[in-house]
């Protein structure tokens, strides 16, 4: 199978998959937004980040070095057994006692992040969540090494609709706000996580190889400061909303957050088909498979540029539907972050060159670090003045600012050589056209969504020409990919 049909097949299932699992999210926004204060969505937003933070922080790097690894024993069974088990082990062991020991000490060490949000319930039923993500995701992650993307997809799924069903019957039956909305997404990650064990009981040897778990580390440090920078960058925004304005904009920042999620959600389903692949045609050094490679990043920039703009042109028709008059300042934030996770994607796929090898790798940590470090000090000083806007500009900023220093730093490496130009006319034309039409449009109704609509289809037909293909129905790309269909 060429990489382009591949990446093609594997994205279609990741999206799929987790597309419905957003719009499941997204039908939930008016429960909870009915059913919680914005002072009380805030409270649910900044546990749920600080329980991103500390996960990330357990998992050391050992997920990505999971699918890293994994060509390298996929043809030993005796290897990849031990691999898979040693890695789990080994994280389930730091992330329990972690858990463990923060819900004794958590009041002291994470008081000051917390804010008006009391460490119990709320933090501590997060915990539980704490002690079982980094296990679960890398299970995850095994799957993505191994090409199951029908079982990811599967498994995904479950787990989510068992917190869309007690998360119904917590927040809105039982009426027990956001300590229901943390109760049911760890009543669903426990449940699933037995499920994984069962379903691992042929493919994983549960031991501790020291020499794996040494290679493992080797490539996990590398991007242990990476994983982490990506994690806090994506919620420490929050922490400071919370900090510095109060827990109703944190609520109202994460209302539009998770309408611009959309694109990361699409740029994050593509990496985990994109990064076995692109794994393997650098290792076959094939021309042709690389020339490939080059036509997919065009095309992927294309679409979350696209998405990017179909989700910024329609932010306050969405939050009026969704979540009503309460969260209208909501759509302010859309279109910055929107396009914060395109600039995402572009740098995914630089990312996707640099990782080949552990020298390389560590410029993604350095920056990422950097991006995050830079990103906090001007928080500080913007959001206590510039409150939501402040949040969502310097998180775009902080963003291109990263992808720009790594596409410097690709084409150096020049292994694939990415068609870079293109990349950066395609981002900035559509971040253009979208805040001028941001800017313009009146009060929304039918005519202007319609006038929006046909705006969002041109671009597309636009982008894709400009992408190599001929227009939306007669590219090239997308007839090899009509198999799909």
């Amino acid at each position: 199978m060429t990489p382009i049909r591949h990446v093609g097949l594997h994205s279609a299932v990741y999206t799929a998959a987790t597309l419905l699992q957003k719009g499941l999210g997204v039908i939930l926004l008016p429960l909870y937004t009915r059913c919680l204060v914005p002072d009380d969505y805030g409270a649910l937003a900044v546990v749920s980040a600080v329980g991103v933070i500390l996960a990330v922080l357990c998992s050391m790097g050992l997920d990505t070095a999971l699918v890293r690894l994994y060509p390298e024993v996929k043809d030993d069974e005796v290897a990849r057994k031990r691999l898979l088990g040693t890695v789990i082990s080994v994280l389930a062991l730091v992330s329990v006692s972690s858990a463990a020991l923060l819900a004794l000490v958590g009041p002291w060490v994470l008081g000051p992040f917390l804010g008006d949000v009391p460490f119990y319930p709320l933090v501590a039923i997060g915990l539980v969540t704490v002690a079982l993500a980094p296990a679960y995701d890398t299970f995850l992650c095994y799957l993505q090494a191994t090409h199951r993307s029908v079982r990811y997809s599967i498994v995904s799924l479950t787990s989510f609709v068992l917190k869309v069903g007690l998360a119904v019957a917590l927040v809105v039956g039982a009426e027990l706000g956001a300590a229901g909305a943390l109760l049911a997404q760890a009543l669903a990650l426990a449940a699933t996580s037995v499920v994984v064990v069962v379903a691992l009981r042929h493919d994983i040897a549960w031991t501790i190889d020291r020499a794996l778990l040494a290679r493992a580390f080797a490539f996990g440090r590398v991007m242990a400061p990476q994983s982490i920078a990506m994690g806090v960058k994506g919620v420490l925004d929050r922490v400071f909303l919370n900090h510095f304005v109060g827990l109703t904009a944190a609520g109202v920042y994460s209302i539009g957050f998770q309408l611009a999620a959309l694109v990361q959600v699409a740029v994050a389903c593509v990496n985990r088909a994109l990064f076995p692949v692109f794994i393997e045609a650098i290792r076959s050094s094939e021309p042709a498979r690389i020339e490939e490679m080059r036509s997919v990043a065009g095309l992927l920039v294309s679409v979350h540029c696209t998405l990017a703009l179909v989700v910024s042109l329609f932010a306050r028709e969405a939050v009026a539907l969704l979540a009503g008059p309460g969260y209208a300042e909501a759509a302010i934030v859309v279109l910055p972050l929107a396009f914060s996770f395109a600039a995402l994607g572009i740098q995914s796929i630089f990312s996707r060159e640099l990782l080949y090898s552990t020298t390389t790798a560590r410029w993604i940590s350095v920056t990422g670090v950097s991006s995050v470090l830079v990103g906090a000090a001007v928080n500080v000083l913007v959001i206590p003045r510039y409150g939501i806007v402040g949040a969502a500009l310097v998180a775009l900023l902080s963003q291109v600012a990263q992808t720009t220093v790594l596409g410097l730093i690709s084409c150096r490496v020049n292994l694939v050589r990415w068609d870079v130009g293109r990349f950066v006319a395609i981002y900035v034309g559509t971040l253009v056209l979208a805040l001028a039409v941001t800017v313009w449009a009146p009060e929304p109704s039918l005519g202007l969504a319609v006038i929006k609509a046909c705006i969002a289809v041109a671009t597309a037909q636009v982008l894709l020409a400009v992408s190599g293909g001929r227009s939306l129905f007669g590219s090239p790309l997308l007839k090899r990919l009509s198999w799909i269909r």
